[in-house]
C-alpha cells in the first residue's frame, strides 16, 4: 500500500476512534456524535448563522438543519432572526447548554492530553504543524 494512502487511512482510523470515544463521553449530556461538534461550535461562537456553523464544522447545510432542530428540541439552542435579513437565523446556546459546556471542554482537553501524553512539547507543536499543512493541502484539492 502506498505510504500516502497509509497516512490518510491512519488519520481516518484515529478520527473514528476519537469519534467513538467522544460519543460515549457525550451520552451523559444527551449529545450524539453528530450533535457534539455543532453544540461546541455554537457555544464557542454565539450568534453564528446556520451557514457559518456548516462551514465551521465542515458539514452540509441539510445536516446542520437537522442537528439544530434536535438541539432546539432538547432545549440546548434558540434562534433569533437577523435584524436586516429575516431569512437568516442566528443561533445561540441556552443556559442549559452553557451549564455543562465547561465540563465538556475539560473532558475534551483531558482526552487530548491523554492521547498525546507520550509526545514532547516539541513533538506536539510539530504534529499540529503537520496536520495544519495537510488540512491546507486538502483545501486546495
Amino acid at each position: 500500500m502506498d505510504d500516502n494512502v497509509r497516512i490518510l487511512r491512519l488519520i481516518a482510523f484515529i478520527a473514528r476512534k476519537q469519534q467513538i470515544k467522544i460519543s460515549k463521553m457525550m451520552t451523559k449530556y444527551n449529545l450524539t456524535a453528530g450533535e457534539f461538534p455543532i453544540y461546541m461550535a455554537i457555544c464557542n461562537n454565539k450568534g453564528f448563522t446556520q451557514e457559518q456553523i456548516s462551514e465551521y464544522v465542515y458539514v452540509d447545510k441539510g445536516f446542520t438543519a437537522r442537528v439544530l432542530k434536535s438541539l432546539e428540541d432538547k432545549g440546548y439552542i434558540y434562534r433569533e432572526k437577523d435584524e436586516k435579513d429575516k431569512r437568516i437565523n442566528h443561533v445561540y446556546p441556552t443556559k442549559l447548554a452553557l451549564s455543562f459546556h465547561k465540563e465538556v471542554s475539560e473532558l475534551l482537553s483531558d482526552n487530548n492530553k491523554s492521547a498525546t501524553k507520550d509526545f514532547s512539547l516539541e513533538e506536539k507543536l510539530q504534529f499540529k504543524e503537520y496536520l495544519t499543512k495537510l488540512d491546507e493541502a486538502l483545501d486546495e484539492i
